[in-house]
């Protein structure tokens, strides 16, 4: 590029707002994408992109089975250096993600220098993701026994690492926290609160899911999945979260034989509950998988739920259920007047047959017929797995049926979120008041509400390195 071209009359700060902007949203772009592409264009291009600490400030280091075909640390140090004052953002992954016994072949002096040049440097960080496996379990806790202060954002996902180390000194600045682990549960040392923290996701003991809630004060959104272990007792004090909006829960137990052991999982889920006051709580997913609980002669039961948004006088607009058979669930709606959106899979459905027309019909176009569950329901979702599709197909299409019974104006308007491999042999009659939508458009278009990500979330805006030179 000659420098008489009209592009070298731009500021350069308005050059520098341009490569901010060329950056890729995945974290693993082509070869000549920013930001290396926009410095090796021309000199001044290239002054223009070191001095810009932005488009250094976030890496996606990943290692390689085998030799490296390059090597990290120094790529850091560069990235490092020229990110400044901004802070530094990276995540670390091992590709495959999958290993089997035996057949871990990593260059682990490559590993462990590159988390020297991250731990020297971990004054600087601002966001990080970590996703390793059990043979590097040392080089990991090395790696997150360092955290500083000014983090933000944090996700760690490893079957070796306590999440009560994470808190081993203040994170007064932490917004955002993913973590998975397998480990046993160890008591916290300290009652440090994350004032901060607004999005929670955790995978890991329910003692453990309570120390953290009971940390965050001005928590907004949690997502948690629950192990079950009959025996278990709770000894802390009651938790209430007055900000917290949205509640993503996955409730599972250890497989039992005796429909005993199933119960007493069911009563340790409504107990964990008792201990919870969710003011603010707006929007619920919850999904069972709770061994015993797979037919309506044997049904969870809504109890811990009802309760919960009793206690905390919430008023519910959004409920999406998955899982085991659940006992009472027509009552258990009648007491949900706010519910706008309401999810439910086929098989659910199929044996609650009856919330159909209490789903669809409006008692306001025939006062005898059938009585409405949730009044201001505005939109209806149906889930089902794949091998299921056929049996879902005549489900929705009963519903569909339902939505022009006793004329064109005794069905309410409602949007009916179907599967999207069954929407095209789905059809309207011209009387019904439904809107069909496929699940995956239906999933677009709320994904900035109701579908937000829940925890770290920050690496959506990664840069990767691979096959890349400074």
């Amino acid at each position: 590029m000659t420098m008489n071209h009209p592009i070298h009359r731009l500021p350069p700060e308005l050059v520098a707002h341009i490569f901010v902007h060329s950056l890729p949203d995945t974290k693993h772009p082509h070869q000549n994408e920013a930001p290396l592409s926009v410095s090796s264009v021309c000199r001044a291009w290239r002054r223009i992109a070191i001095s810009t600490p932005r488009i250094w400030s976030s890496i996606c280091i990943v290692f390689l089975k085998g030799k490296m075909p390059y090597t990290y640390p120094p790529i850091l140090k560069t990235w490092i250096s020229r990110s400044c004052n901004h802070g530094f953002s990276f995540t670390v992954e091992y590709n495959p993600t999958s290993y089997i016994p035996g057949t871990f072949d990593y260059d682990l002096a490559e590993i462990g220098s590159t988390i020297d040049v991250l731990v020297q440097n971990h004054a600087t960080w601002r966001n990080i993701s970590v996703s390793a496996p059990t043979q590097v379990a040392n080089l990991t806790s090395q790696l997150l026994s360092v955290i500083p202060a000014r983090i933000q954002q944090i996700s760690v996902h490893t079957s070796k690492f306590p999440l009560d180390k994470l808190f081993a000194s203040p994170l007064i600045h932490l917004t955002h926290l993913s973590f998975s682990s397998s480990t046993e549960f160890t008591p916290f040392r300290t009652h440090t609160l994350m004032e901060k923290l607004t999005s929670l996701s955790l995978s890991v003991g329910i003692f453990e899911v309570m120390e953290v809630l009971s940390r965050a004060p001005r928590l907004q959104q949690a997502k948690s999945m629950l192990h079950l272990d009959a025996g278990e007792t709770y000894s802390i004090e009651p938790i209430t979260l007055p900000y917290l909006h949205t509640l993503d829960l996955a409730v599972s137990s250890t497989s039992h034989s005796a429909e005993d052991d199933a119960m007493e999982a069911d009563l340790q889920f409504r107990r964990f509950l008792t201990y919870l006051h969710f003011p603010a709580i707006k929007t619920l997913f919850i999904r069972f998988d709770i061994p015993g609980y797979t037919t309506s002669n044997n049904a969870l039961h809504w109890t811990g739920v009802a309760d919960l948004l009793s206690r905390s006088g919430a008023t519910l607009q959004n409920l999406e259920v998955r899982g085991a058979s659940i006992a009472s669930f027509s009552q258990f709606l009648e007491a949900l007047p706010s519910l706008k959106h309401f999810s439910i899979t086929e098989a659910l459905l199929r044996e609650h047959i009856q919330l159909i027309s209490g789903l669809i019909h409006d008692p306001y176009a025939s006062p005898g017929g059938h009585s409405q569950l949730c009044p201001n329901l505005e939109s209806l979702r149906i889930t089902c797995r794949d091998h299921l599709l056929t049996s879902a197909v005549i489900d929705i299409c009963s519903i569909i049926v339902a939505s022009v019974l006793g004329g064109p104006i005794s069905g309410r308007s409602l949007v009916l979120v179907v599967p999207t491999q069954i929407q095209g042999s789905l059809s309207l009659p011209s009387s019904s008041r439904l809107e069909l939508v496929g699940d995956d458009d239906w999933v677009a278009r709320r994904r900035h509400d109701l579908y937000e990500e829940i925890g770290a979330n920050w690496r959506k805006v990664e840069h990767h390195l691979d096959k890349l030179a400074v």
